[in-house]
């Protein structure tokens, strides 16, 4: 289960707890203890693992809002379905709208994100706050002083250039890869560097990592252009191949919302649902 709930309180965050079962026929049963003591306003932090965590916040939001509690905030830092944000093939859903529809419909009067795919699921969510990366670049500007930055895609361009710009970075090579949009395969990658760098050092910056490939690829094609070290910030690691696949390629990997396993190669920055 991936649903916290909290109460604001003079010492701070306050923890509250509640129960989920599970019936034998599958359906699923929410309890609040002490309802009564809630009061005020709370705040869930989901961290989502999977889609039964979004039926349990429902049940979460109605229990609450029967306990009298009417200014519910949602924090949600990896939004699920945030990539499915176009219908890539006929006969296939909108899955972004689905989820986005979903939550609209718990009416929360905020909804904090961290580091949103596209723009796309800023349009179809109601009082979203999307908290970019921008404060985690005290960390990544120390840890990779010197680094030139790599957007590994033109999706992820304006966030890199943006970010380069604030901190002083002195350089970005821009990357791009296409993609097979049915099977989801990348079927090539470039980098947009003319020269050898020597023994510099690249970050690659991006919001997702699931099983890997885009940066397997794009640091196979950077390993021909720098002998330095090659790093990788994202915000969300999944991680679904293990990061194993990563060895020999990859030196560093920076994460903000560690949803798969910790590992030796993994550095953790902030944790983001603090």
């Amino acid at each position: 289960m991936g649903l916290s709930l909290f109460k604001n309180s003079f010492s701070g965050l306050k923890v509250l707890n509640f129960s989920l079962e599970t019936y034998p026929a599958g359906e699923r049963k929410l309890l609040l203890h002490q309802p009564h003591s809630l009061g005020g306003f709370q705040k869930i932090v989901l961290n989502y693992k999977s889609d039964q965590d979004l039926w349990d916040l429902a049940l979460l939001v109605d229990a609450l809002h029967r306990a009298g509690c009417g200014n519910i905030q949602l924090e949600i830092p990896y939004l699920p379905y945030a990539r499915e944000d176009r219908v890539m093939q006929e006969g296939a859903s909108l899955s972004l709208g689905i989820v986005c529809a979903f939550i609209n419909a718990l009416k929360f009067s905020k909804v904090f994100c961290y580091d949103l795919h596209s723009p796309v699921s800023a349009a179809l969510l109601d009082n979203v706050v999307d908290r970019d990366w921008a404060y985690l670049a005290g960390q990544l500007a120390h840890l990779e002083n010197g680094s030139l930055l790599v957007s590994p895609d033109a999706g992820a361009n304006k966030k890199v250039f943006a970010f380069a710009q604030q901190q002083g970075f002195p350089t970005v090579i821009r990357a791009d890869k296409t993609r097979d949009v049915v099977t989801g395969n990348i079927t090539g990658t470039k980098v947009f560097c003319d020269e050898h760098l020597g023994d510099l050092d690249v970050l690659i910056m991006d919001d997702i990592c699931d099983g890997g490939r885009t940066f397997i690829e794009l640091a196979k094609e950077l390993r021909k252009v720098t002998d330095g070290r090659i790093s990788l910030y994202v915000t969300h690691g999944i991680f679904s191949k293990g990061v194993d696949v990563f060895k020999g390629l990859i030196d560093n990997i920076y994460v903000s919302n560690l949803m798969g396993q910790p590992h030796e190669l993994l550095t953790l920055l902030h944790p983001i649902s603090e």
